[in-house]
């Protein structure tokens, strides 16, 4: 009788099979990285659905089809997703919390406490991002007497340096930190760069067609969070 009990147990509980989940994602290092399938947003889902005994396997494609693969339930997760309420959605709580930060180097001694005061300086920043920061950003960049949005942000951290053109850098925090790799083969450490924390941080969720896999994620993400493997993710991704 004890046996059957057991079984019974098994079977009811969400968390006691182990099923492989399609997590569809774009190219987007460091946050999502499609050539070592790793990445901040991909590990922390990874991890938490680990918890769950389920395993991940991603596929890359441009978030506006993840999303209508996830409405379609072609997939299981996708991930990132920054807006709020979506049709056929269920969002995690944040998985996390993207950092626009503005960067200088140290020895300009360059002041930035608000976004107006960009206005003041050359900035170099992605494309798209007056979209992005509201109205106050939008009149420090026309302000600017050079503001320039550029696509290819790896290359962000070696114009700071040389420090020709540019005076302030505007980019996500960890995409900054992953690009400044290049420093050091140059033997310019990123020491010599002040981080500005004057921009909101902005959440990130995962999306899901099934609402109890989702409240699942959100019990395995705060496990997470509370035994420390979360901030390990964090700190493998911020030096």
């Amino acid at each position: 009788m004890k046996t059957i009990w057991v079984l019974l147990l098994l079977i009811a509980s969400p968390f006691s099979f182990s099923k492989e989940l399609i997590l569809a994602t774009s190219d987007g290092p460091p946050h999502m990285i499609e050539t070592t399938n790793s990445g901040l947003d991909i590990d922390v889902v990874v991890v938490a659905m680990k918890h769950l005994n389920h395993t991940i396997k991603v596929r890359y494609m441009p978030l506006a089809r993840a999303m209508t693969e996830l409405q379609n339930k072609r997939i299981d997760i996708m991930t990132p997703i920054f807006l709020g309420e979506i049709s056929g959605i269920f969002l995690s709580e944040p998985t996390i919390y993207y950092r626009p930060t503005a960067f200088s180097l140290k020895k300009r001694n360059i002041k930035l406490n608000q976004l107006f005061d960009l206005g003041n300086y050359c900035v170099l920043t992605f494309q798209g991002a007056r979209g992005y920061f509201g109205e106050e950003f939008v009149k420090a960049s026309k302000k600017s007497k050079c503001y320039t949005e550029h696509h290819d942000m790896s290359t962000f951290p070696l114009k700071l340096q040389k420090a020709e053109f540019f005076d302030v850098v505007v980019l996500d925090f960890y995409i900054f930190i992953h690009y400044s790799g290049y420093l050091s083969e140059l033997g310019r450490p990123i020491s010599e760069v002040e981080a500005h924390d004057i921009f909101p941080q902005v959440p990130s969720a995962a999306g899901f067609h099934d609402q109890a896999l989702r409240d699942q994620f959100n019990t395995a993400l705060k496990a997470i969070k509370d035994n420390g493997e979360f901030s390990k993710i964090i700190q493998k991704y911020s030096h």
